[in-house]
Protein backbone atom coordinates (compact mmCIF):
# COMPACT_ATOMS: atom_id res chain seq x y z
CA UNK A 1 0.00 0.00 0.00
CA UNK A 2 1.54 3.47 -0.97
CA UNK A 3 2.73 5.30 2.14
CA UNK A 4 0.60 8.59 1.19
CA UNK A 5 -2.38 6.64 1.93
CA UNK A 6 -1.52 5.01 4.70
CA UNK A 7 -1.02 8.49 6.54
CA UNK A 8 -4.18 9.66 4.95
CA UNK A 9 -6.42 6.82 6.04
CA UNK A 10 -5.01 7.19 9.68
CA UNK A 11 -5.35 10.92 9.44
CA UNK A 12 -8.77 10.66 8.98
CA UNK A 13 -9.38 7.95 11.86
CA UNK A 14 -8.13 10.82 14.31
CA UNK A 15 -10.42 13.55 13.23
CA UNK A 16 -13.31 11.29 12.80
CA UNK A 17 -12.55 10.27 16.86
CA UNK A 18 -12.14 13.72 17.66
CA UNK A 19 -15.14 14.84 16.23
CA UNK A 20 -17.04 11.72 17.58
CA UNK A 21 -15.85 12.34 21.55
CA UNK A 22 -17.04 15.96 20.80
CA UNK A 23 -20.60 15.00 19.88
CA UNK A 24 -20.79 12.72 22.93
CA UNK A 25 -19.33 15.17 25.14
CA UNK A 26 -22.48 17.84 23.63
CA UNK A 27 -24.77 15.04 24.10
CA UNK A 28 -23.83 14.12 27.51
CA UNK A 29 -24.06 17.98 28.80
CA UNK A 30 -27.69 17.92 27.65
CA UNK A 31 -30.13 17.64 30.27
CA UNK A 32 -32.99 15.12 28.52
CA UNK A 33 -34.91 14.42 31.58
CA UNK A 34 -35.42 18.13 32.23
CA UNK A 35 -36.57 18.93 29.07
CA UNK A 36 -39.52 16.36 29.58
CA UNK A 37 -43.04 18.26 30.45
CA UNK A 38 -44.49 17.68 33.97
CA UNK A 39 -47.12 14.41 33.36
CA UNK A 40 -43.84 12.86 32.02
CA UNK A 41 -42.13 12.72 34.69
CA UNK A 42 -44.85 12.16 37.37
CA UNK A 43 -46.33 9.46 35.23
CA UNK A 44 -42.16 8.25 35.33
CA UNK A 45 -42.26 8.10 39.24
CA UNK A 46 -45.26 6.94 39.50
CA UNK A 47 -44.04 3.86 38.86
CA UNK A 48 -41.71 4.12 41.90
CA UNK A 49 -42.74 3.15 45.68
CA UNK A 50 -44.26 5.80 47.33
CA UNK A 51 -40.71 5.86 49.71
CA UNK A 52 -38.24 6.82 46.83
CA UNK A 53 -40.99 8.90 44.85
CA UNK A 54 -40.66 10.93 47.65
CA UNK A 55 -36.64 11.17 48.01
CA UNK A 56 -36.63 12.59 44.40
CA UNK A 57 -38.14 15.94 45.81
CA UNK A 58 -35.12 16.93 47.07
CA UNK A 59 -33.15 16.61 43.10
CA UNK A 60 -34.57 20.20 42.14
CA UNK A 61 -36.88 23.16 42.69
CA UNK A 62 -39.36 21.73 40.03
CA UNK A 63 -39.22 18.11 41.69
CA UNK A 64 -40.17 19.10 44.91
CA UNK A 65 -43.89 18.98 44.47
CA UNK A 66 -44.16 16.19 42.18
CA UNK A 67 -44.93 13.86 44.49
CA UNK A 68 -48.10 15.24 45.36
CA UNK A 69 -49.54 14.78 42.40
CA UNK A 70 -49.15 11.06 42.73
CA UNK A 71 -52.56 8.72 42.42
CA UNK A 72 -50.72 5.82 43.93
CA UNK A 73 -49.54 6.05 47.60
CA UNK A 74 -47.94 3.15 49.81
CA UNK A 75 -47.14 3.92 53.23
CA UNK A 76 -45.15 0.96 55.07
CA UNK A 77 -43.95 1.60 58.16
CA UNK A 78 -40.63 -0.98 57.88
CA UNK A 79 -39.88 2.18 55.85
CA UNK A 80 -39.45 4.46 59.22
CA UNK A 81 -39.58 2.35 61.97
CA UNK A 82 -37.98 -0.88 63.02
CA UNK A 83 -41.50 -3.31 63.58
CA UNK A 84 -39.51 -6.10 64.80
CA UNK A 85 -38.16 -3.84 68.25
CA UNK A 86 -40.32 -3.69 71.26
CA UNK A 87 -40.20 0.24 71.02
CA UNK A 88 -42.39 -0.56 67.35
CA UNK A 89 -45.64 0.92 69.27
CA UNK A 90 -43.92 4.21 70.36
CA UNK A 91 -42.22 4.75 67.12
CA UNK A 92 -45.27 4.46 65.61
CA UNK A 93 -45.83 8.14 66.32
CA UNK A 94 -43.14 8.56 63.53
CA UNK A 95 -45.85 6.98 61.38
CA UNK A 96 -48.54 8.70 62.21
CA UNK A 97 -46.91 12.36 62.02
CA UNK A 98 -45.79 11.14 58.90
CA UNK A 99 -48.90 10.64 57.13
CA UNK A 100 -50.26 13.64 58.99
CA UNK A 101 -47.46 15.69 57.44
CA UNK A 102 -48.23 13.69 54.32
CA UNK A 103 -52.11 15.31 53.83
CA UNK A 104 -51.74 18.21 55.18
CA UNK A 105 -49.62 19.24 51.53
CA UNK A 106 -51.57 17.08 49.69
CA UNK A 107 -53.67 19.00 47.54
CA UNK A 108 -57.57 18.23 47.43
CA UNK A 109 -57.09 18.69 43.32
CA UNK A 110 -54.88 16.14 42.86
CA UNK A 111 -56.88 12.87 43.19
CA UNK A 112 -55.36 9.56 44.65
CA UNK A 113 -56.40 6.56 43.05
CA UNK A 114 -55.18 4.24 45.81
CA UNK A 115 -53.69 3.86 49.41
CA UNK A 116 -52.29 1.43 50.86
CA UNK A 117 -51.54 1.39 54.64
CA UNK A 118 -49.23 -1.06 56.65
CA UNK A 119 -48.83 0.11 59.93
CA UNK A 120 -48.02 -2.21 62.77
CA UNK A 121 -47.77 -0.07 65.64
CA UNK A 122 -51.71 1.49 65.62
CA UNK A 123 -53.81 0.90 68.22
CA UNK A 124 -56.84 2.52 70.06
CA UNK A 125 -55.15 5.61 71.02
CA UNK A 126 -54.55 6.44 67.31
CA UNK A 127 -58.47 6.13 66.87
CA UNK A 128 -58.74 9.84 65.94
CA UNK A 129 -55.61 10.54 63.69
CA UNK A 130 -57.26 7.26 61.56
CA UNK A 131 -60.41 8.73 61.35
CA UNK A 132 -59.22 12.10 60.05
CA UNK A 133 -57.04 10.38 57.26
CA UNK A 134 -59.87 8.54 56.49
CA UNK A 135 -61.92 11.67 55.75
CA UNK A 136 -59.33 13.21 53.92
CA UNK A 137 -59.44 10.20 51.67
CA UNK A 138 -62.65 10.75 51.13
CA UNK A 139 -62.22 14.37 49.54
CA UNK A 140 -59.06 12.92 47.37
CA UNK A 141 -61.65 10.53 45.85
CA UNK A 142 -60.13 7.70 46.62
CA UNK A 143 -61.19 4.75 44.85
CA UNK A 144 -59.05 1.02 46.43
CA UNK A 145 -58.25 1.29 50.34
CA UNK A 146 -55.95 -1.67 51.68
CA UNK A 147 -55.61 -0.89 55.51
CA UNK A 148 -53.16 -3.37 57.27
CA UNK A 149 -52.29 -3.53 60.93
CA UNK A 150 -50.27 -6.53 61.07
CA UNK A 151 -47.70 -6.55 64.15
CA UNK A 152 -44.55 -8.66 65.24
CA UNK A 153 -44.83 -7.34 68.88
CA UNK A 154 -48.32 -7.74 69.80
CA UNK A 155 -52.02 -8.09 68.38
CA UNK A 156 -53.70 -4.22 67.16
CA UNK A 157 -56.83 -3.35 68.57
CA UNK A 158 -57.51 -0.74 66.42
CA UNK A 159 -61.39 -0.48 65.42
CA UNK A 160 -62.57 -0.26 61.75
CA UNK A 161 -65.84 1.02 62.17
CA UNK A 162 -67.78 0.54 58.79
CA UNK A 163 -69.32 4.19 59.50
CA UNK A 164 -66.03 5.10 57.84
CA UNK A 165 -66.69 3.70 54.67
CA UNK A 166 -69.46 6.20 53.94
CA UNK A 167 -66.92 9.10 54.65
CA UNK A 168 -65.66 7.74 51.05
CA UNK A 169 -68.20 8.14 48.09
CA UNK A 170 -65.59 7.12 45.52
CA UNK A 171 -64.61 3.74 47.28
CA UNK A 172 -64.89 0.89 44.77
CA UNK A 173 -62.48 -1.50 46.93
CA UNK A 174 -61.47 -2.39 50.35
CA UNK A 175 -59.18 -4.58 51.74
CA UNK A 176 -58.89 -4.86 55.72
CA UNK A 177 -55.94 -6.69 57.52
CA UNK A 178 -55.60 -7.50 61.43
CA UNK A 179 -58.48 -5.06 62.83
CA UNK A 180 -61.81 -5.12 64.45
CA UNK A 181 -64.87 -4.79 62.14
CA UNK A 182 -67.36 -2.85 64.15
CA UNK A 183 -71.05 -2.44 62.33
CA UNK A 184 -72.65 0.63 61.51
CA UNK A 185 -73.73 2.02 65.42
CA UNK A 186 -75.59 5.09 64.40
CA UNK A 187 -79.48 4.97 64.28
CA UNK A 188 -79.86 6.50 60.69
CA UNK A 189 -78.49 4.07 58.32
CA UNK A 190 -76.03 5.15 55.41
CA UNK A 191 -75.58 3.27 52.04
CA UNK A 192 -72.49 3.13 49.76
CA UNK A 193 -73.58 2.56 46.34
CA UNK A 194 -69.69 2.62 44.95
CA UNK A 195 -68.20 -0.17 47.09
CA UNK A 196 -67.70 -2.91 44.60
CA UNK A 197 -65.10 -5.30 46.38
CA UNK A 198 -64.38 -5.90 50.19
CA UNK A 199 -61.82 -8.55 51.47
CA UNK A 200 -61.26 -9.04 55.01
CA UNK A 201 -58.21 -10.79 56.40
CA UNK A 202 -57.49 -11.43 59.99
CA UNK A 203 -60.09 -9.69 60.71
CA UNK A 204 -62.29 -9.66 64.34
CA UNK A 205 -65.56 -9.56 62.53
CA UNK A 206 -67.78 -8.00 65.79
CA UNK A 207 -71.41 -9.04 65.98
CA UNK A 208 -74.08 -7.21 63.10
CA UNK A 209 -70.09 -6.69 61.05
CA UNK A 210 -70.89 -8.94 58.22
CA UNK A 211 -75.02 -7.91 58.34
CA UNK A 212 -73.61 -4.25 57.70
CA UNK A 213 -71.09 -5.14 54.85
CA UNK A 214 -74.43 -6.68 53.04
CA UNK A 215 -76.97 -4.50 53.81
CA UNK A 216 -75.45 -1.07 53.44
CA UNK A 217 -73.55 -2.01 50.66
CA UNK A 218 -75.73 -2.02 47.43
CA UNK A 219 -73.04 -2.37 44.53
CA UNK A 220 -70.98 -4.63 46.06
CA UNK A 221 -70.39 -7.84 43.93
CA UNK A 222 -67.64 -9.47 45.64
CA UNK A 223 -67.06 -10.48 49.17
CA UNK A 224 -63.59 -12.19 50.24
CA UNK A 225 -63.49 -13.26 54.28
CA UNK A 226 -60.02 -15.24 54.63
CA UNK A 227 -58.43 -16.28 58.09
CA UNK A 228 -61.23 -14.13 60.14
CA UNK A 229 -62.73 -14.83 63.79
CA UNK A 230 -66.05 -14.32 64.35
CA UNK A 231 -68.49 -15.28 67.63
CA UNK A 232 -68.57 -18.87 68.96
CA UNK A 233 -71.29 -20.51 67.27
CA UNK A 234 -71.94 -18.12 64.27
CA UNK A 235 -75.08 -18.30 62.39
CA UNK A 236 -73.85 -16.29 59.32
CA UNK A 237 -76.67 -15.29 56.96
CA UNK A 238 -75.78 -13.90 53.35
CA UNK A 239 -78.99 -12.13 52.17
CA UNK A 240 -79.96 -8.43 51.95
CA UNK A 241 -83.27 -6.67 50.76
CA UNK A 242 -80.84 -5.02 48.11
CA UNK A 243 -77.94 -7.43 47.44
CA UNK A 244 -75.95 -7.73 44.48
CA UNK A 245 -73.67 -10.24 45.80
CA UNK A 246 -71.93 -12.24 43.02
CA UNK A 247 -68.99 -14.06 44.33
CA UNK A 248 -68.28 -15.18 47.61
CA UNK A 249 -65.21 -16.66 49.54
CA UNK A 250 -65.28 -18.23 52.77
CA UNK A 251 -61.63 -19.68 53.46
CA UNK A 252 -60.01 -21.17 57.18
CA UNK A 253 -62.69 -19.10 59.41
CA UNK A 254 -63.41 -20.27 62.64
CA UNK A 255 -66.88 -20.35 65.38
CA UNK A 256 -68.69 -20.44 61.99
CA UNK A 257 -71.76 -22.95 63.09
CA UNK A 258 -74.26 -22.58 59.65
CA UNK A 259 -74.53 -20.35 56.14
CA UNK A 260 -77.94 -19.14 55.21
CA UNK A 261 -77.90 -18.37 51.68
CA UNK A 262 -80.77 -15.82 50.05
CA UNK A 263 -78.57 -13.80 47.65
CA UNK A 264 -80.47 -14.46 43.95
CA UNK A 265 -77.48 -12.54 42.36
CA UNK A 266 -74.60 -15.11 43.60
CA UNK A 267 -73.34 -17.25 41.26
CA UNK A 268 -69.85 -18.18 42.90
CA UNK A 269 -69.19 -19.60 46.24
CA UNK A 270 -65.97 -20.86 47.39
CA UNK A 271 -65.51 -22.58 51.08
CA UNK A 272 -62.24 -23.66 52.30
CA UNK A 273 -62.08 -24.34 56.53
CA UNK A 274 -60.79 -27.38 59.00
CA UNK A 275 -64.52 -27.62 60.44
CA UNK A 276 -67.63 -28.73 58.79
CA UNK A 277 -70.58 -26.10 58.40
CA UNK A 278 -74.31 -26.21 58.11
CA UNK A 279 -75.16 -25.01 54.35
CA UNK A 280 -78.93 -23.46 54.10
CA UNK A 281 -78.90 -22.59 50.22
CA UNK A 282 -82.17 -21.05 50.72
CA UNK A 283 -82.86 -19.17 47.32
CA UNK A 284 -79.66 -19.01 45.21
CA UNK A 285 -81.50 -19.41 41.88
CA UNK A 286 -78.00 -18.07 39.83
CA UNK A 287 -75.52 -19.96 41.78
CA UNK A 288 -73.44 -22.13 39.13
CA UNK A 289 -70.23 -22.66 40.34
CA UNK A 290 -69.02 -24.21 43.82
CA UNK A 291 -65.77 -25.12 45.32
CA UNK A 292 -65.62 -26.96 48.82
CA UNK A 293 -62.45 -28.23 50.54
CA UNK A 294 -63.00 -29.34 54.49
CA UNK A 295 -59.74 -30.70 55.88
CA UNK A 296 -59.54 -33.97 57.08
CA UNK A 297 -63.43 -34.37 56.83
CA UNK A 298 -64.73 -36.88 54.07
CA UNK A 299 -67.43 -34.41 52.68
CA UNK A 300 -68.61 -36.92 49.66
CA UNK A 301 -71.77 -38.11 51.30
CA UNK A 302 -72.52 -34.74 51.27
CA UNK A 303 -71.44 -33.89 47.68
CA UNK A 304 -73.60 -37.28 46.59
CA UNK A 305 -76.75 -35.95 48.12
CA UNK A 306 -77.63 -32.97 49.84
CA UNK A 307 -75.47 -30.65 47.78
CA UNK A 308 -77.14 -32.39 44.73
CA UNK A 309 -80.32 -32.08 45.57
CA UNK A 310 -79.65 -28.40 47.01
CA UNK A 311 -77.74 -26.93 43.91
CA UNK A 312 -79.81 -28.73 40.85
CA UNK A 313 -78.56 -25.61 38.50
CA UNK A 314 -74.77 -26.14 39.01
CA UNK A 315 -72.72 -26.08 35.93
CA UNK A 316 -68.93 -26.52 37.84
CA UNK A 317 -68.02 -27.72 40.84
CA UNK A 318 -64.45 -28.18 42.39
CA UNK A 319 -63.74 -30.04 45.87
CA UNK A 320 -61.09 -31.46 47.67
CA UNK A 321 -61.69 -34.59 49.78
CA UNK A 322 -59.84 -36.80 52.29
CA UNK A 323 -62.60 -39.99 51.61
CA UNK A 324 -62.24 -42.48 54.51
CA UNK A 325 -63.27 -45.37 52.33
CA UNK A 326 -61.25 -46.71 49.71
CA UNK A 327 -64.87 -47.05 47.57
CA UNK A 328 -65.85 -43.47 46.97
CA UNK A 329 -69.14 -43.75 46.36
CA UNK A 330 -70.77 -46.75 48.76
CA UNK A 331 -74.37 -46.18 48.45
CA UNK A 332 -76.16 -45.96 45.09
CA UNK A 333 -75.93 -42.24 43.34
CA UNK A 334 -79.03 -40.70 42.29
CA UNK A 335 -79.35 -40.80 38.55
CA UNK A 336 -78.71 -37.43 36.55
CA UNK A 337 -77.50 -35.91 40.19
CA UNK A 338 -75.58 -32.93 38.69
CA UNK A 339 -77.78 -32.94 35.32
CA UNK A 340 -76.50 -29.32 34.43
CA UNK A 341 -72.85 -29.95 35.54
CA UNK A 342 -70.13 -29.19 32.72
CA UNK A 343 -67.21 -28.77 34.95
CA UNK A 344 -65.71 -31.18 37.25
CA UNK A 345 -62.52 -30.59 39.34
CA UNK A 346 -61.30 -32.87 42.58
CA UNK A 347 -58.62 -33.88 44.06
CA UNK A 348 -57.29 -36.04 47.16
CA UNK A 349 -56.57 -34.03 49.75
CA UNK A 350 -54.51 -36.90 51.67
CA UNK A 351 -52.42 -40.13 50.52
CA UNK A 352 -55.32 -42.41 50.55
CA UNK A 353 -55.61 -46.04 48.57
CA UNK A 354 -59.09 -44.85 46.93
CA UNK A 355 -60.41 -47.13 43.42
CA UNK A 356 -60.80 -45.03 40.82
CA UNK A 357 -63.05 -46.89 39.12
CA UNK A 358 -65.47 -46.00 42.36
CA UNK A 359 -65.38 -42.51 40.49
CA UNK A 360 -66.97 -43.93 37.34
CA UNK A 361 -70.43 -43.94 38.86
CA UNK A 362 -70.28 -39.99 39.97
CA UNK A 363 -69.09 -39.44 36.28
CA UNK A 364 -72.17 -41.26 35.10
CA UNK A 365 -74.48 -38.71 37.33
CA UNK A 366 -73.26 -35.78 35.19
CA UNK A 367 -74.91 -36.30 31.59
CA UNK A 368 -74.09 -32.88 30.51
CA UNK A 369 -69.94 -32.72 31.43
CA UNK A 370 -67.63 -31.47 28.96
CA UNK A 371 -64.24 -30.59 31.01
CA UNK A 372 -63.22 -33.05 34.30
CA UNK A 373 -60.12 -33.16 36.05
CA UNK A 374 -58.93 -35.58 38.34
CA UNK A 375 -55.60 -34.98 40.44
CA UNK A 376 -54.31 -38.37 41.88
CA UNK A 377 -51.31 -37.35 43.58
CA UNK A 378 -49.80 -39.93 45.75
CA UNK A 379 -52.86 -42.29 45.40
CA UNK A 380 -51.47 -45.68 44.75
CA UNK A 381 -54.53 -48.49 45.60
CA UNK A 382 -53.39 -52.14 46.34
CA UNK A 383 -57.06 -53.55 47.71
CA UNK A 384 -59.48 -55.54 45.55
CA UNK A 385 -60.49 -54.23 42.45
CA UNK A 386 -64.03 -52.77 42.21
CA UNK A 387 -66.33 -54.31 39.13
CA UNK A 388 -66.23 -52.38 36.60
CA UNK A 389 -69.83 -50.60 35.00
CA UNK A 390 -70.23 -52.26 31.24
CA UNK A 391 -68.56 -49.62 28.64
CA UNK A 392 -72.09 -47.99 27.81
CA UNK A 393 -71.63 -44.36 26.33
CA UNK A 394 -72.94 -42.35 29.01
CA UNK A 395 -69.89 -39.13 28.19
CA UNK A 396 -71.68 -38.00 24.93
CA UNK A 397 -70.37 -34.28 25.74
CA UNK A 398 -66.95 -35.39 27.51
CA UNK A 399 -64.80 -33.00 25.34
CA UNK A 400 -61.52 -32.60 27.86
CA UNK A 401 -60.15 -34.33 30.49
CA UNK A 402 -57.00 -33.72 32.74
CA UNK A 403 -55.38 -36.51 34.87
CA UNK A 404 -52.64 -35.13 37.14
CA UNK A 405 -50.31 -36.47 39.42
CA UNK A 406 -50.49 -39.71 37.68
CA UNK A 407 -48.29 -42.26 38.98
CA UNK A 408 -48.80 -45.08 36.07
CA UNK A 409 -50.28 -47.29 38.58
CA UNK A 410 -52.89 -50.25 37.09
CA UNK A 411 -55.71 -48.73 38.70
CA UNK A 412 -54.68 -45.60 37.11
CA UNK A 413 -54.80 -46.69 33.77
CA UNK A 414 -58.00 -49.01 34.17
CA UNK A 415 -60.15 -45.19 34.88
CA UNK A 416 -57.91 -43.99 31.91
CA UNK A 417 -59.18 -46.41 30.34
CA UNK A 418 -62.63 -46.53 31.10
CA UNK A 419 -62.83 -42.58 30.26
CA UNK A 420 -61.24 -43.34 26.83
CA UNK A 421 -63.22 -45.98 25.58
CA UNK A 422 -66.67 -44.01 26.72
CA UNK A 423 -66.64 -40.53 25.73
CA UNK A 424 -67.90 -40.66 22.07
CA UNK A 425 -66.98 -36.88 21.65
CA UNK A 426 -63.77 -37.16 23.28
CA UNK A 427 -61.39 -34.15 22.06
CA UNK A 428 -58.17 -34.24 24.07
CA UNK A 429 -56.92 -36.41 27.12
CA UNK A 430 -53.92 -35.07 28.89
CA UNK A 431 -52.06 -37.07 31.78
CA UNK A 432 -49.16 -35.97 33.77
CA UNK A 433 -47.30 -36.54 36.87
CA UNK A 434 -47.36 -32.66 37.81
CA UNK A 435 -49.56 -32.12 41.26
CA UNK A 436 -51.85 -29.60 40.08
CA UNK A 437 -53.73 -27.93 42.94
CA UNK A 438 -56.59 -25.69 43.41
CA UNK A 439 -55.47 -21.70 44.25
CA UNK A 440 -58.93 -20.08 44.77
CA UNK A 441 -60.68 -17.52 42.41
CA UNK A 442 -60.68 -19.66 39.67
CA UNK A 443 -56.97 -20.36 39.63
CA UNK A 444 -54.44 -23.63 39.32
CA UNK A 445 -50.96 -23.87 40.74
CA UNK A 446 -49.02 -26.40 39.22
CA UNK A 447 -46.43 -28.61 41.39
CA UNK A 448 -43.67 -30.48 39.64
CA UNK A 449 -43.20 -33.97 40.44
CA UNK A 450 -40.64 -36.71 39.31
CA UNK A 451 -40.66 -37.49 35.97
CA UNK A 452 -41.77 -41.14 35.45
CA UNK A 453 -39.08 -43.78 34.92
CA UNK A 454 -38.65 -44.49 30.82
CA UNK A 455 -40.21 -48.65 32.12
CA UNK A 456 -43.87 -46.83 33.38
CA UNK A 457 -43.31 -43.95 30.68
CA UNK A 458 -43.51 -46.96 27.97
CA UNK A 459 -46.16 -49.04 29.98
CA UNK A 460 -48.80 -45.97 29.82
CA UNK A 461 -48.06 -45.55 26.04
CA UNK A 462 -48.80 -48.89 25.29
CA UNK A 463 -51.57 -49.17 27.35
CA UNK A 464 -53.34 -46.30 26.49
CA UNK A 465 -52.53 -45.45 22.94
CA UNK A 466 -55.37 -46.34 20.31
CA UNK A 467 -57.95 -46.96 22.85
CA UNK A 468 -60.12 -43.98 22.45
CA UNK A 469 -63.82 -44.58 20.66
CA UNK A 470 -63.57 -40.78 19.52
CA UNK A 471 -61.81 -40.45 16.46
CA UNK A 472 -61.10 -36.90 17.03
CA UNK A 473 -59.68 -37.58 20.38
CA UNK A 474 -55.99 -36.45 21.00
CA UNK A 475 -54.17 -38.07 23.96
CA UNK A 476 -50.77 -35.93 25.70
CA UNK A 477 -49.09 -38.39 27.76
CA UNK A 478 -46.08 -36.05 29.41
CA UNK A 479 -44.44 -34.92 32.70
CA UNK A 480 -44.91 -30.87 32.12
CA UNK A 481 -48.36 -29.24 32.12
CA UNK A 482 -50.06 -28.09 29.39
CA UNK A 483 -50.53 -24.46 30.62
CA UNK A 484 -53.14 -23.45 28.14
CA UNK A 485 -54.38 -19.68 27.80
CA UNK A 486 -58.14 -20.65 28.99
CA UNK A 487 -59.63 -21.26 32.59
CA UNK A 488 -58.83 -24.75 31.86
CA UNK A 489 -54.84 -24.45 32.08
CA UNK A 490 -54.83 -20.87 34.52
CA UNK A 491 -52.46 -20.97 36.76
CA UNK A 492 -51.66 -18.34 39.70
CA UNK A 493 -54.02 -17.98 42.55
CA UNK A 494 -53.54 -14.80 44.68
CA UNK A 495 -55.57 -13.17 47.17
CA UNK A 496 -55.71 -9.18 46.19
CA UNK A 497 -58.13 -6.93 44.42
CA UNK A 498 -56.85 -7.19 41.47
CA UNK A 499 -57.56 -11.20 41.40
CA UNK A 500 -60.84 -10.43 41.95
CA UNK A 501 -61.81 -8.14 39.72
CA UNK A 502 -60.12 -10.41 36.63
CA UNK A 503 -62.66 -13.15 37.71
CA UNK A 504 -65.83 -10.93 38.78
CA UNK A 505 -65.02 -10.46 34.88
CA UNK A 506 -64.84 -13.90 33.86
CA UNK A 507 -68.04 -14.95 35.92
CA UNK A 508 -69.59 -12.32 34.36
CA UNK A 509 -68.79 -13.21 30.87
Amino acid sequence: MNPAHVIIAVSAIAVLTILRRNHRRRISSKDFINELPDDILISIITRMRTKDSTRMSILSKRWRNFYKFLPDIEFRCRDLIDCSSKAAQDDSNLMVEAVDRFFSLRSENSKIRYFSFCCCGLSKSHAHHFERWICSLGKLGVEELVLDFRCFTHTSDLPFSFSLVYEMPSLKSLKLDLCYLQPHMEKTQCNSHSLQIVILHNVFVLAGGLECILSTCLSLHTLSIDSCYFRPKSKLSVSGQNLQLKSLYILDCTCIESIRFCASNLMTFEFKSPITVDFIFEHVPQLQSIFLFVYNIDILPYIFGKLGQDLPQLKSLAFAVAPVLKNMCKGPIESNLFSKLKQLDFRFYKYTGVDLISVIPFLQSCPLLQEFHLDTSGMIYTGPSVKKPAIVVHHSELKKVELSGFLGTQNELEFALYVLKSAVGLELMHINTCRKVYGGFGSWVYVDKTPWSRQTYKTIHRQLRGQALSKTARLVIQHESLHDEDKWGRSGGYYDIKTLQTNFKLVCN
